[in-house]
């Protein structure tokens, strides 16, 4: 009976049409404007973010209440002594428990210890960020409001939609129903007013998109008769989801992706109403070639509105002679000015945020009842070897604060490819990201929104053209006119050496090396300096004289190359063979990490 009133041809609803104005375009900004403080302070974060209702209900408790066997932890973990032990550490910001749905009695007890926690953190000089669970605690919540049982996503068959299996007192919420947005603002008002949040970070997001309650799919009859869809049609199952070719399938994609971005951007605005200087974060998952398709993701609609994001992803190495990475996530970030949250576990993990992040080291601990630990893996301490990478970022900060990305390649992402395009399709993107990371190849990912300034890059590697529509090939035509160079994706087929025969006259620093390395380049055009980053994915096996050459706009005394490698206490002087305006060097060696710092020089 549930599925048969969510899959009719449902009539209209004034509820349902105010929601459904959330999904009609609207003009958006192309990055959240970036409060001052992450770029003058950074991010590198220590995590506790499991409310005390929530560790209580997985413990068996339906008072929603910490039974007195971990009451010392949870004092331990609630002390200007933690805070201290995170700060000496290196953390500059703490992302603390607040709010997870259980309701405002069961959560209340836990707001108010997040809001002393935030208080000790900030008397100890780190920022504090409020954590926002997207889900419904409904036990204790329907009690405390018989309306909230209407907020439930739904299956298909009727059953109410969980989160994760193995937790079914949390469950999914619908997130277009106006009332839980307008509940969810309640929470927000708390948590920047009372607790004074430096950030919100939103959890879940996508979660619910796929809800078949009987209101979303009010929503959908609706978008399906906008896009012209006979008024009788009746939606039996959840359309297929690699079908490109179906129309339905189509629409149900774009649905998901429009009603998530658009349950997101509201609640981002209203934080940023309550307070300009707090920034937004979600969990927006890793970029990868199915996250429209599977989570309802859309990245660019979601990190317009992100000042942060979790990404997630393959733990970074070199396996099956390839290097696993994740730039793709953090380019992705790089497009809207938004630090990617990643776990900062390792060297080489901490290596990749220095070289490719918005001034941002990742998540470096966990601190759940007082027990300080590595983020993922929650067992054991934190690695010494991360304490020399630490240091270099601190000390030198200077080298990170400001910098701006120099890229001579684009890689256009659209819409239509990763939503509706074929798997091969997307997988040609993929690949030719791949092709670029182990070229040494300085790229950016350009976004559909994004697409104003195409001439800043020397060439674009571009997605199969029936996936780019009449403006775009126009804007296209337009830029190889004026002597810019359009690559086919599918043209590197992840082979880096392909993609360095093709793009090296296109570049203004050339770096040549094994695919294990990958090479990002940053200015500091007030000093001026040319900044280049080299990661070493196969950290077991340290990379070798390694040649560079810089193509520069400009040179300017005193001309000056160091190289600088965590590990050593001081920079290597290098030398530099300059012919007009093109300088060569050689690297003697990369660990994990290295940095190339030429002053005087301008790209």
């Amino acid at each position: 009976m549930a599925l048969a009133a969510a899959c009719g041809a449902l009539a209209w609803t004034s509820a349902t049409a105010r929601a459904v104005e959330h999904l009609k375009p609207e003009p958006e900004p192309t990055a959240l404007t970036r409060p001052v403080w992450m770029e003058d302070e950074g991010i590198i974060l220590a995590e506790s973010w499991r409310s005390p209702a929530h560790r209580a209900r997985a413990l068996g408790r339906m008072d929603f209440i910490l039974p007195a066997s971990e009451a010392e932890g949870f004092r331990r973990e609630h002390s200007t002594v933690m805070m201290e032990e995170l700060k000496k550490l290196g953390v500059t910001m703490v992302l603390l428990h607040y709010y997870e749905g259980f309701g405002f009695k069961a959560e209340e007890a836990g707001m108010k210890d997040a809001c002393a926690l935030a208080e000790m953190a900030h008397k100890a000089g780190l920022r504090v960020g409020a954590y926002i669970g997207g889900t419904l605690g409904w036990e204790p919540l329907f009690q405390e409001m018989h309306d909230a049982n209407v907020w439930q996503a739904a299956t298909p068959e009727g059953e109410p939609m969980l989160e994760d299996a193995s937790e079914p007192f949390r469950r999914a919420a619908a997130v277009q129903r106006p009332a839980y947005n307008d509940y969810l603002e309640r929470v927000l008002r708390r948590a920047v007013t009372e607790m004074g949040a430096d950030l919100v970070y939103f959890d879940h997001v996508g979660v619910g998109s796929d809800s078949w309650d009987r209101f979303t799919m009010m929503q959908f009859q609706d978008f399906l008769t906008d896009r012209g869809f006979k008024d009788s049609i009746r939606v039996k199952l959840p359309p297929p989801r690699d079908n490109s070719d179906n129309p339905l399938s189509r629409a149900w994609v774009d649905f998901r992706t429009k009603i998530a971005a658009g349950h997101y951007r509201r609640l981002s605005r209203y934080v940023r109403s309550l307070n300009p200087q707090c920034a937004v974060a979600c969990n927006a998952g890793a970029v990868d070639a199915d996250s429209a398709v599977i989570r309802g993701v859309d990245h660019a609609q979601v990190l317009a509105f992100s000042n942060a994001f979790r990404a997630g992803g393959e733990k970074p190495g070199w396996r099956d002679n390839h290097a696993v990475t994740r730039i793709p996530s953090l380019k992705a970030g790089q497009a809207f000015d938004s630090a990617t949250l990643l776990d900062a576990e390792s060297p080489l993990e901490m290596a990749e945020s220095m070289a490719f992040n918005l001034r941002c080291l990742g998540s470096l601990a966990w601190f759940e009842n007082g027990r300080v630990v590595p983020p993922r893996s929650r067992l054991g301490g934190i690695s010494a070897f991360l304490k020399p990478y630490l240091d270099f970022y601190a000390t030198h900060a200077e080298f990170y604060h400001g910098a701006s990305r120099a890229a001579d390649v684009g890689v256009l992402w659209t819409y239509e490819t990763f939503a509706h395009g074929s798997q091969p399709k997307r997988r040609a993107i993929c690949d030719a990201e791949q092709a670029l990371i182990e070229s040494q190849t300085p790229f950016a990912i350009v976004f559909d929104p994004n697409w104003d300034n195409l001439d800043v890059y020397g060439a674009l590697i571009v997605p199969d053209e029936s996936d780019l529509s009449a403006a775009q090939r126009k804007l296209l035509d337009g830029y190889k006119a004026r002597g810019g160079e359009v690559i086919p994706a599918a043209t590197f087929q992840g082979d880096p050496q392909r993609a360095r025969e093709r793009l090296r006259e296109r570049l203004r620093v050339q770096v040549t090396a094994s695919a294990a390395v990958a090479a990002e380049v940053t200015e500091r055009r007030a000093v001026p300096q040319v900044l280049v980053h080299l990661v070493n994915y196969r950290v077991e096996q340290p990379q070798k004289n390694i040649p560079v050459t810089i193509h520069t706009r400009r040179l300017l005394h005193p001309l000056r190359a160091e190289y600088w490698n965590p590990l050593q206490p001081k920079p290597t002087l290098l030398k530099m063979t300059r012919s007009g305006n093109q300088l060569e060097l050689t690297v003697p060696q990369v660990d994990i990490y290295g940095l190339i710092v030429i002053t005087g020089a301008m790209l």
